[in-house]
């Protein structure tokens, strides 16, 4: 059975009124029968022994619901996730569903310096909190923290998997993110930033993706390649890790169900489907990534995938 419950934790110097990040952590659980359980729902942990635990970063303007099917399934996996939705006002005037990127941290002179995420520390004091007083008490494998993410949350995943910032991170996943950087913070067209960090990476996209090819624009290039910026990503900025495209995907095809009220999901040629058998191998994969033991065969044969590469 996987159950989950729900905490608020404050973002420190944010404004009062986006100062809040709502967060869902999903654990595998079990039902004792007892009258506390049957009056509050609230299910202890099934497993005692401490388990690994993946922070999912959201694409901006995505609700967490469109990743309870990964939470589930990492959770069936017995790897605890942690999903959340935070509003804030990332430039001034527009106000959205974040992914909780420091624009302060992205410039030339300071990337590399300080992390990019501001959602990461708060989620990890959470659950240092969790860990002491809650249903997950003793639970949680706090030394072993995977983060992983979508769109920009995938970005932000990659980015901050830097033991000198979050030593207890041990590798990154995400889905249609890469390290391409705009040009508004001053760099060169096509620039991709650094990993900064030798961690076990596994980056995965779509072959038609949209929202990225339609954004080209904001890193000086022309509208293009679904990929490039994935593949780029891979080759030049990562040191250890696995590339996964699938052919036919698009940008919001983890996203599931699919909220079209929100988001850019708008540039895609056609709407996201119920690509059933995709969401079974990302978080398949992602458990092999947790678990150590990524390996080309296991997926080189799969006709989801068209373009695989590992290093």
């Amino acid at each position: 059975m996987i159950r989950a419950i729900v905490r608020a934790v404050k973002v420190k110097g944010a404004p009062a009124q986006y100062d809040t990040i709502f967060a869902k952590i999903y654990y595998p659980a079990v039902y004792g029968r007892t009258l506390m359980e049957q009056n509050t729902g609230v299910l202890s942990a099934e497993n005692h022994a401490p388990m690994p635990v993946v922070i999912f970063l959201s694409g901006i303007n995505v609700g967490k619901e469109a990743y309870q099917w990964l939470a589930v399934e990492l959770a069936r996996a017995g790897i605890v996730t942690v999903t959340y939705d935070w509003i804030a006002e990332d430039l001034p005037g527009f106000i959205s569903l974040t992914a909780g990127v420091d624009l302060s941290s992205l410039g030339p002179e300071v990337y590399g310096s300080k992390p990019t995420s501001t959602v990461i520390a708060p989620l990890l004091e959470l659950l240092e909190r969790l860990q002491s007083n809650s249903v997950l008490a003793g639970a949680l494998d706090l030394d072993n923290i995977y983060l992983g993410g979508h769109s920009a949350g995938a970005t932000m995943a990659f980015q901050n998997a830097n033991p000198d910032w979050f030593p207890q991170v041990k590798g990154a996943f995400g889905y249609a993110g890469h390290t391409m950087a705009s040009t508004m913070f001053g760099y060169d067209v096509g620039t991709i930033l650094p990993v900064l960090s030798d961690l076990p990476i596994l980056i995965m996209g779509g072959a038609n993706d949209g929202v990225i090819a339609s954004s080209s624009h904001r890193y000086g290039l022309a509208e293009g390649s679904a990929t490039a910026a994935i593949e780029r990503t891979f080759d030049e900025a990562i040191e250890r890790g696995h590339l996964v495209i699938f052919g036919d995907a698009g940008h919001f095809d983890v996203a599931y169900p699919h909220d079209p009220t929100m988001g850019r999901g708008f540039l895609e040629d056609s709407e996201p489907q119920d690509e059933a058998e995709l969401r079974l191998l990302v978080a398949e994969m992602v458990v092999a990534l947790v678990r150590g033991t990524l390996a080309n065969e296991t997926w080189g044969e799969r006709a989801l995938i068209s373009h695989y590469k590992e290093r």
